[in-house]
């Protein structure tokens, strides 16, 4: 069997469902379009940023991303804002290549990743951009990348779709998976995490955030953050950060510190002698960034709209020990 995706999100009205009343079947259809709805129009993996980077002729660059998907997409979709007279050639994650010719006025080079299989696990996605030789510097204004919606789901465990002729009016209340009442509990509940953002350099020691100081310099300032509202009387949310580091040497180690400036706090990331490989290292800020409040109009606590003071983070790095280099070329932040 499968579950219909449709083309337009529904809405459940909540005057429809009132304790101790029966629910009109037609309301459990509207549910059961959402859920499937909610699961098939998959997640951004890297909200758009703006890296600003130049790629002279011949050369090349590779950006890394830490990501946690639903599990659901059979296709990623990048979307690249460049600019300069250049051909490129785009490298996603499994190797698989496309060409492009790039304007100086700029173009939205837009690439579509096939998946293998279906991956629910945590994991680092890339893409390299080729710069050809006879090119003039191309320059990467933004980066992108989501999961492309899905036409209908699997009415399976990985898809958890609902078959909605289950919920036409008339039809007996099952207790079945991925049908009636049960499926629509099973679909809403399933797991649905925010990437709140993914900020990254490529990969290189020439090209990565770098320090040899040991006291704390900002990387990355005003990074606004706002956690989603789980509860009805949460004000705070929790998020986890993962950065990808590296150190010129086996003995040199660093940290990387969060500040929310809303509260003040800060968690510091340690990286301990990280070698000179790449690796992710991760650190939790629980129930202390501010969530949703969805009493105002804005989405915004208190109704404010972004400010520096209250609703962003600085990102700062240091050595911590050795005498060496330490790099970060990506920093993450998931809900979890």
């Amino acid at each position: 069997m499968t579950a219909t995706v449709p083309a337009a999100r529904t809405v459940v009205r909540e005057a429809d469902v009132v304790t101790g009343q029966a629910v009109r079947a037609r309301t459990w259809l509207d549910a059961g379009e959402l859920a499937n709805w909610c699961g098939g129009n998959g997640e951004v993996l890297v909200p758009a940023f703006s890296p600003n980077f130049a790629i002279t002729a011949g050369s090349a660059a590779t950006w890394y991303f830490r990501v946690t998907p639903p599990g659901r997409a059979v296709r990623r979709t990048w979307h690249l804002w460049l600019t300069g007279n250049a051909a490129v050639e785009f490298k996603d994650t499994a190797s698989a290549t496309q060409n492009y010719i790039i304007a100086d006025s700029g173009t939205l080079l837009i690439y579509r990743e096939d998946l293998t299989a279906k991956s629910a696990a945590l994991q680092t996605i890339n893409f390299t951009l080729t710069n050809a030789a006879s090119s003039a510097t191309v320059t990467v204004l933004g980066v992108t990348c989501f999961e492309a919606p899905r036409i209908t789901l699997d009415a399976t465990a990985a898809d958890l779709g609902v078959e909605l002729t289950t919920l036409q009016v008339r039809e007996p209340i099952e207790a079945r998976d991925y049908s009636s009442a049960v499926g629509v509990a099973l679909a809403l509940a399933s797991p649905q995490r925010r990437q709140y953002f993914n900020i990254a350099r490529p990969r290189t020691t020439a090209d990565a955030w770098s320090t040899q100081s040991g006291s704390f310099a900002s990387i990355l300032i005003e990074v606004p953050i706002l956690a989603r509202k789980l509860l009805p009387a949460d004000t705070t949310g929790n998020v986890r950060f993962a950065a990808y580091v590296s150190a010129s040497d086996g003995t040199t180690s660093g940290e990387i510190r969060i500040t929310n400036n809303a509260t003040a706090s800060t968690i510091t990331i340690a990286a301990t002698t990280p070698g000179t490989g790449w690796s992710w290292v991760t650190g939790d800020f629980s129930a202390d960034i501010l969530c949703e409040d969805l009493t105002q109009a804005t989405g915004w606590p208190s109704g404010a709209l972004l400010t520096s003071a209250s609703k962003t983070l600085t990102i700062a790095t240091r050595r911590s020990a050795g005498a060496g280099t330490f790099y970060v070329a990506s920093i993450a932040a998931v809900e979890y």
